[in-house]
């Protein structure tokens, strides 16, 4: 009886003490953690072309929007940084500087009408659009998509600087056709060249 008592004794301190709970059931295994995964942000630069001035119910049928909307996983950060009538000097000092707090994954950057407006000289025009590329690409963008103006359009004067910054910058040139980049078209046809813009960048985007 001593034995017995002493060996059920032995064992309840073998237990006791192996790796688990405390009265001797096995812990839950615990599987280590899988590698993060990175949220993506697109974020868009522009002026009139992208900021949704002028067209109804912009909340949905602005490009950027229907781009975010069709094209990006639940869970996307979106920002819209473009504003009417903005040149490439304004975007380079006061949007990339928000957009790169955002830390893009996806960018766009759409100008031009701005800089025709204002009289932009076009050697610094591509000088200033390389620095805002070349910044966006610095802050970690994967990608960073360049709308390139079809002859004509606004902002077609600046076509050559717009493919040599893009070029010299690593960012994607997306030539749009004039469906897609016409901004003084009828309020009654803004939500089909919206509809026409989205369709050319989501074809960039899935390349």
């Amino acid at each position: 009886m001593t034995r017995l008592v002493a060996g059920l004794a032995a064992l309840a301190f073998v237990l006791a003490n192996l790796p688990g709970c405390a009265d001797g059931r096995k812990a839950p295994t615990v599987l280590p953690a899988g590698p993060r995964k990175q949220r993506a942000v697109f974020v868009v630069i522009g002026g009139r072309e992208s900021s949704g001035s002028g067209i109804d119910d912009a909340l949905h049928k602005a490009w950027p929007q229907i781009v975010f909307g069709s094209q990006f996983p639940n869970g996307t950060v979106y920002v819209n940084l473009a504003r009417n009538d903005t040149t490439v000097a304004e975007a380079k000092v006061e949007q990339t500087p928000l957009a790169i707090e955002q830390r893009p994954t996806v960018a766009t950057v759409w100008l031009g009408e701005g800089d025709d407006d204002a009289g932009t000289a076009p050697a610094q025009f591509g000088s200033d659009l390389r620095i805002l590329l070349a910044e966006l690409r610095r802050a970690g963008a994967a990608r960073v998509l360049v709308a390139f103006p079809p002859p004509g359009a606004p902002g077609s004067r600046f076509a050559s600087e717009i493919a040599t910054a893009a070029r010299s910058t690593g960012a994607e040139l997306v030539p749009l056709s004039a469906r897609a980049w016409d901004p003084h078209a009828p309020r009654t046809r803004q939500a089909t060249v919206q509809a026409a813009a989205a369709a050319e960048l989501g074809r960039a985007l899935k390349r």
